[in-house]
């Protein structure tokens, strides 16, 4: 718990942070990567997320133009079983509800400048954010198990991190599309090693 004013007299507790939070990042950061984050706070509001949130227009359209040309990788990162059972099925809800990437409040209404709005990947073409978000209750957070549930959902969530860290990069199309599972694990968060990947 942190003071999160100087307010020393008041009679509000407002001023209170009640609540903890953690980040998840590569072993050399940068504001641009994709992360996990996860945060726990009473009241039904601990949760936790992975992805890139509004990232920067360069990296925006890397991640486009890796799509345009394949996007086999992430729909099958967003397809996966498990994955699925936390975000839910990997396509725009009916009624605009969040649901895995989609749904999110900066998803474009129209197809992005310069692409047909008839291609077969405009619904991902269309996110400006590429996250997902699972909420969990108090009683789950109160629960024995709620540890070793975090520890697995992170597993589930690498390959998702893993993918848009490499979709960011702009020779990331060719070898995202068509990498097989044991390549998107395998020290994906070291960022030399995907340097050296991509130049390969």
């Amino acid at each position: 718990m942190r003071i999160a004013s100087d307010r020393w007299c008041a009679f509000s507790f407002s001023y209170y942070v009640y609540g903890f939070a953690s980040t998840l990042c590569p072993i050399i950061p940068r504001p641009t990567n994709a992360r996990t984050n996860r945060a726990v706070k009473p009241g039904g509001e601990s949760l936790i997320a992975a992805g890139s949130w509004c990232p920067g227009r360069a990296e925006l359209a890397n991640i486009r133009t890796n799509i345009k040309k394949s996007s086999r990788r992430l729909r099958r990162v967003l397809a996966a079983p498990e994955f699925v059972a936390y975000f839910g099925e990997p396509k725009p809800s009916a009624d605009g509800t969040r649901r895995s990437v989609f749904g999110m409040e900066d998803e474009l209404k129209v197809a992005p400048k310069g692409v047909d709005k008839s291609h077969p990947d405009i619904d991902l073409l269309k996110c400006r954010s590429f996250a997902v978000v699972h909420q969990f209750t108090d009683e789950e957070v109160l629960a024995p198990d709620f540890k070793e549930k975090v520890s697995g959902m992170v597993n589930v969530m690498r390959p998702f991190v893993h993918c848009l860290n490499d979709l960011m990069t702009v020779n990331a199309g060719g070898t995202g599309g068509g990498s097989s599972d044991s390549e998107e694990g395998e020290g994906a968060e070291e960022e030399d090693e995907d340097e050296d990947e991509e130049d390969g």
